[in-house]
Formats: structure tokens, sequence, C-alpha cells
């Protein structure tokens, strides 16, 4: 099964990339087939593609948090990817998708420096709540756990808050307004603090992504 990689730019545009070789390589480091220059959370070498009897597998290499169909993958376990697989790493969403050889094929090595906005918003914000789950939803469960919990988002002197009041679709409303919003900002320039009635709850390490 011969297969593309895409990743989504700030303005949506998704931009694949022919896996003409195994093993692929995925990380910050140049010398990777797929270089994803966009985090620092992504390690130099934080994934590859395999072959086995089952097809093409993903191998996680880095350590930081990253999710096949919203699903959490282990260090160093071969999972089985296919056409339409969502591959989520931190401030970085990924698309599986067979090649279609009547198409004009892409360069092997390619640097990426882009984001998908919308999403590495949503992880931003998961992460900041502890949530495992990068997702909406997740954001969602959080705010539900305790009544007057808040989420803020702070850029410049935009600010938006979340809270616990609102229903999933509003969330989800919320956050693609602001993805829009913010299309061209650096997600390392917004910052995110929560509330409950108990604690106070802000992280100055998110501001540096």
């Amino acid at each position: 099964m011969a297969l593309q990689i895409g990743v989504a730019s700030a303005d949506g545009h998704v931009g694949f990339v022919r896996v003409r070789r195994l093993p692929f390589r995925i990380g910050r480091s140049s010398k990777c087939d797929l270089s994803l220059n966009n985090s620092a959370q992504i390690s130099r070498q934080h994934a590859k593609l395999i072959r086995s009897e089952d097809g093409v597998m993903l191998v996680l290499l880095g350590k930081n948090p990253s999710y096949l169909n919203g699903e959490p993958l282990q260090p160093g376990q071969a999972t089985a990817i296919k056409h339409g697989d969502v591959i989520d790493f931190p401030e970085c969403r990924l698309r599986v998708r067979e090649l279609q050889e009547s198409k004009a094929l892409h360069e092997s090595t390619a640097s990426v420096p882009t984001v998908d906005r919308h999403a590495a918003l949503v992880r931003k914000i998961a992460a900041s709540l502890g949530v495992r789950a990068w997702r909406v939803e997740g954001i969602h469960d959080w705010l539900q756990q305790e009544r007057r919990r808040e989420v803020r988002i702070h850029y410049r002197r935009m600010e938006l808050g979340l809270r616990s009041e609102l229903s999933l679709d509003e969330i989800h409303a919320n956050l693609d307004l602001l993805g829009r919003l913010l299309a061209t900002a650096d997600i390392k320039d917004i910052r995110v603090t929560a509330t409950d009635p108990a604690n106070w709850r802000s992280d100055p390490d998110l501001a540096s992504g």
C-alpha cells in the first residue's frame, strides 16, 4: 500500500508528502523524511513508519503524548495505519491517505513549518488542564466536573472565556471562531489559564510552547 502523509497548515490547506521508502522517519530533525519544525515538543526523531506482515505500521519514538484517531500511542509499540487515519503530535496534526499514482508526487523529504491552528489550540488548552484526550470533548468534560470552572485563552489584548455552563456545541463554536481569529498567531504567544472554585491554576510555561 503506497501512502502519503498530509500536514494541515494554518489556512486549512493540507500538503501531502509521499512515503517513498520505509522506514520513513518523522520529527524535528532536518534529516527526517518528514521534518516538522513548528513545535519544540516534537522530538528530533518523533516517530517512524515501518513495514510488517500487517502492512505499514507507526512506531512512536518520542515521549510526548501522541495519538492515532484519538487513542494514545505507546512509545516503541507498532500500530497499523491506513487511509483516513489522523495522527496527532504536539501542536501538529497529520492525515494518512493512499497514494493515487495518477497525481503528481511530492519530494520524499519535506520541511513543514505550519500548524493546524484549531487542533493546536485545542491541544494547548487540554494540556493546560491535564486532560488526556486532546479533543474539545475532553475540555468540556473538565469544565463539567465542577461548577464555576472556567478556562481563559489570552492573546495580546484578546481574551476568550469558556465556562462550565457552556454546552459542547457552544464550546466547539467558540473555539472555531477563536481559531479563525488567531489563524496567523504564533501558538507560543497564546496563553491559557484555568480556574475552579477551590483553586486558581495558571501555567506560565505554556506561553513558551
